[in-house]
């Protein structure tokens, strides 16, 4: 059994490589660093990295570093290998498709298997380094025979290598054609207006998917006033680098500053939700790194229909960046609508930026209507009841929102969906999704508001009228005030919360609102599905969970329960494939129960390998294994009972604290599990082995 790789290291690793790239001039100051860091990240006994010499149709190996073959060194004067013997390789320079394999494949690719065996390792993966829509070669790694062998994380962390060092290339490249001055902020060592408007044109000849960042420094001017042009310099250094640092995971990217306190990001490649968690990481960083806060703001904009140009590009960049300065700086605004984002307005000069609290909840409440009424008018309740919180809370600055859901006739009430608001505005994404449940008759006044279906209630620290519990509450959580809004359906009620701290406006002047937004929220019923799909499924949950228990106190024949287990489980996800294996005394893995129609042939028929694969790997680490799309995953191992799987989930049995076997569902659509599914057969695991502990006994 492997060891786990420490949390963060791979972060660590990119961030030191995009610190590198950033930086570098010339291809060899960063190639080593970045193929040292990477094959530590990600445990490799070898890593290599080429280059593709198109002209002589070879593939021209750069550096190989760890533990290498007898015909390899660590700088090479001339390893080369023809691209056309190499069909794995061919595919990955030609299509940009990463490729994995392992010795003991049971389909190996032939020249893989051959170039596995000379080396004397066990596995390998590779993946393509692009730059600026052209392949420019690949990163190469292996593992050693006995150890653990890459998995899904690793290959999406050497793309992300593999994309800083795309960037290095590009950098590397443009500065051996022209003066480094011509293309160099001096005081940041970024890229400058020029460099970043060439990059940005040719990305937009080549059609790729492309997103555009802008920044602004938030009373830059104080600093200088107040502290000296030397500390203005350095707050833009430290801006230079929070960039330089989340880009390390924006693969594909160049950080420029344009002038002044303004910077942008060119990424190629990444959607608007990439260029919305680079805005947020770095106005994270900048919030609680180095000695003294940095607040910025931020706007981003992708290519799509009517921003097509880089002019358009970054005009709506530069739109969304004085609507985040608009709502108050130190925030996120995007060009496009989306969960917890507005679409630009036309906007007049910087000091008109600032408006009243009246009018940005006016503004809330105006948007938002038109999001429910348009692009979220078929989405579930969950989304539109959250969007509604996302859009009072900034209005209102508020320091966190919640919002929640009580089944009728259950007398508790479900938090279904928090987030810091400090947080959340950067981001505009759902940042916590909980099954926090309490009984109702603990807060009267929430009681009543549910109770009838609609309404709204004050609660501040310190008013002797407002109800206990409520006050209680906010003092555990450091809050000032809290208002809350209620609206009801015919399962239940749904419960939208802001809460205040010292920075927020006040809360009344969006009670209205907030009132009006939480009724339109609710959507009416589509095509026959509930308002409640969430608490939907956790009910289902609890009937699966409880007729199981049932089951197994009823019965005490093994094959009957395993059986029985298996239909269940089938029946309550609604997936291609379930399947129960059981590990032998031998080693391997037998499939002793399942459903659905890849298990109509024998039983007995199945058996494969305990430790190979995605089950080995849950019943290693004795923890569940969830794969979104197999095809990406390394560990991966068809089977005969795989068919068209495409998603994953395997958990372990353990029965009498023993490795018994695991649980396998699997289905042909790709994201077809998530954490909710994993909490589930979790708990089906948990009661599956005690009862298989119990037969054994008994």
């Amino acid at each position: 059994m492997g060891e786990a790789r420490p949390v963060g290291t791979e972060r660590e690793a990119l961030l030191r490589v995009a610190a590198a790239a950033a930086g570098a001039h010339q291809l060899d100051e960063v190639v080593e660093l970045a193929a040292e860091e990477a094959r530590r990240a990600v445990n490799a006994a070898s890593l290599s990295i080429s280059r593709w010499d198109r002209g002589k149709g070879v593939l021209r190996t750069l550096i190989n570093v760890g533990e290498l073959g007898s015909d390899e060194a660590r700088y090479p004067v001339d390893e080369t290998y023809p691209v056309w013997e190499d069909p794995m390789t061919e595919r990955l320079l030609r299509e940009g498709l990463p490729y994995f394999g392992a010795i003991d494949d049971s389909n190996p690719d032939t020249h893989g298997h051959s170039r596995l065996a000379r080396l004397g390792k066990d596995s390998h993966l590779a993946v393509p380094i692009v730059t600026e829509g052209e392949t420019w070669g690949e990163v190469y790694a292996t593992t050693a025979v006995g150890q653990p062998r890459f998995r899904g994380e690793d290959v999406r962390f050497l793309e992300a290598v593999a994309g800083q060092l795309a960037s290095a290339i590009g950098r590397a490249e443009l500065f051996s054609r022209v003066s480094r001055l011509a293309y160099e902020d001096t005081l940041t060592g970024l890229a400058n207006r020029r460099a970043l408007e060439e990059r940005l044109e040719r990305a937009v000849a080549r059609g790729v998917e492309l997103s555009v960042v802008m920044l602004d420094v938030d009373e830059l001017k104080a600093i200088n006033d107040n502290e000296g042009h030397d500390a203005g310099d350095r707050a833009l250094r430290r801006v230079a680098d929070a960039l330089v640092a989340a880009s390390a995971e924006a693969p594909g990217s160049m950080v420029g500053r344009l002038a002044g306190d303004e910077f942008c990001v060119v990424m190629e490649g990444a959607d608007l939700e990439a260029a919305r968690r680079l805005a947020a990481t770095t106005i994270e960083a900048l919030a609680n790194g180095g000695s003294r806060r940095i607040m910025v703001s931020c706007g981003a904009a992708t290519r799509g229909p009517g921003v097509d140009s880089p002019t358009q590009l970054l005009r709506a960049a530069d739109a969304a960046l004085y609507r985040a300065k608009r709502g108050g700086g130190g925030q996120i605004f995007t060009a496009a609508g989306a969960v917890g984002t507005t679409a630009p307005t036309d906007i007049g000069e910087r000091r008109a930026l600032r408006r009243s609290t009246s009018e940005r909840v006016r503004d809330a409440l105006e948007e938002t209507t038109k999001r429910l009424n348009g692009e979220l008018a078929d989405h579930p309740a969950l989304d539109r009841v959250e969007t509604v919180a996302i859009a009072i809370s900034a209005a209102l600055n508020a320091a966190a929102w919640a919002v929640s859901f009580a089944p009728v006739g259950e007398g508790r009430i479900h938090t279904v969906s928090t987030a810091d608001d400090r947080d959340s505005r950067l981001s505009g994404l759902r940042l916590g999704v909980h099954d926090d449940v309490y009984p109702l008759d603990t807060y009267p006044t929430t009681e009543r508001l549910l109770g009838a279906g609609s309404g709204t209630f004050l609660a501040r620290r310190g008013d002797p009228e407002a109800d206990p519990a409520e006050v209680a509450l906010l003092e555990h959580h450091g809050r000032d005030g809290v208002l809350a809004a209620a609206a009801g359906g015919a399962d239940g009620a749904w419960l939208v919360e802001i809460y205040s701290d010292e920075y927020s406006a006040p809360l009344a002047d969006a009670e209205v609102e907030l009132s009006l937004l939480v009724r339109a929220a609710l959507p009416p019923r589509q095509r026959g599905r509930s308002t409640s799909g969430l608490l939907q499924r956790r009910t289902r949950q609890l009937q699966l969970v409880g007729l199981l228990a049932t089951l197994y106190a009823g019965e005490t024949d093994e094959a009957t329960i395993l059986a029985e287990t298996a239909a269940e489980l089938h029946a309550a996800l609604g997936c291609e494939t379930v399947g129960i294996l059981r590990l032998r005394d031998d080693g391997l893995l037998e499939l002793v129960a399942g459903a659905g129609a890849a298990h109509s042939d024998r039983l007995d028929a199945m058996v494969q390998p305990a430790l190979h694969g995605l089950v080995g790997r849950c019943l290693r680490d004795r923890q569940p294994v969830l794969v979104a799309d197999v095809s990406r995953e390394p560990d991966y191992r068809p089977t005969s009972a795989s068919g068209t799987t495409h998603s994953e989930l395997d958990v372990p049995v353990l029965a009498r604290e023993s490795p018994w076997g695991a649980i396998s569902v699997q289905d042909g659509e790709t994201n077809a599990f998530d954490a909710e599914d994993v909490r589930l057969l979790a708990a089906v695991a948990s009661q599956l082995g005690a009862a298989l502990g119990a037969t054994e006994h008994a």
